[in-house]
């Protein structure tokens, strides 16, 4: 019995799983740039913006299209030259979190 066939689609499966949609359809006023960050059930559309000074201008809308936050965000952790949305894994309600630990605090 070749095992090939069963394992080509386990394999299938799963990624489909892991991979499968995630983020919900994006309202029509969040722009086009934004991303979603963070599970589909609690995470946040999000448009990283130019440098300004030590931080970034960026801006956050949740599911629905209310926008929750539009600040300068700088960096608590290792330093950076640019940050992109694609690093931004998650919102909190108040900082976005990084994929390396890092988090994009706004400025007061």
């Amino acid at each position: 019995m070749n095992a090939r066939p069963w394992m080509a689609a386990i394999l299938t499966l799963t990624l489909a799983t892991a991979c499968g949609p995630r983020a919900p359809r994006k309202p029509t006023n969040v722009p086009a740039e934004a991303v979603w960050v963070g599970q589909k059930a609690s995470g946040a559309f999000v448009a990283v913006g130019e440098k300004r000074g030590f931080g970034w201008a960026i801006k956050v809308w949740n599911r629905e299209g209310m926008l929750q936050k539009d600040a300068v965000f700088h960096v608590q952790g290792m330093a950076r030259a640019e940050i992109m949305a694609t690093e931004i894994t998650g919102w909190d309600g108040a900082v976005l979190l990084l994929e390396d630990g890092g988090r994009l605090v706004p400025q007061h």
